[in-house]
């Protein structure tokens, strides 16, 4: 399994693929998310234009992992610098150790912060 992130910007009439291990062989997600928006925007009475909008796979400028491992920090990533409109040619595979940790300590703050103390069963 490889994680990806997906961007759809409606004012823009763009979805974009964002893949640390390049793009999903022949865009199939690409159109399937399409499809869905189409069929959720005419059960809301709006009509999209195929022809207006384009489907943009992994672009060769795409930050790219080197490992098998890293996929779901990088779509984090993805998402994070997009949502927030930072170039997210800030991330890179030497950076990730130090973002994993980062990651932890933000989560473990917030666990605290909702003093959620509790000790889950496993399995």
């Amino acid at each position: 399994m490889h994680w990806a992130t997906y961007i759809i910007f409606q004012d823009l009439k763009i979805i974009e693929e964002f893949g640390s291990m390049g793009p999903t062989p022949s865009g199939i997600i690409l159109k399937g998310l399409y499809r869905w928006l189409f069929l959720e925007n005419q059960r809301l009475g709006i009509h999209l234009d195929y022809s207006k909008w384009r489907l943009y796979p992994t672009r060769r400028s795409t930050p790219r992992q080197r490992n098998r491992y890293n996929c779901g920090v990088f779509s984090i990533l993805f998402a994070l610098h997009i949502g927030l409109r930072l170039h997210i040619h800030n991330i890179s595979q030497a950076r990730i150790p130090t973002i994993r940790c980062q990651m932890l300590l933000h989560t473990l703050k917030i666990a605290q912060a909702a003093d959620n103390n509790e000790v889950l069963p496993v399995g």
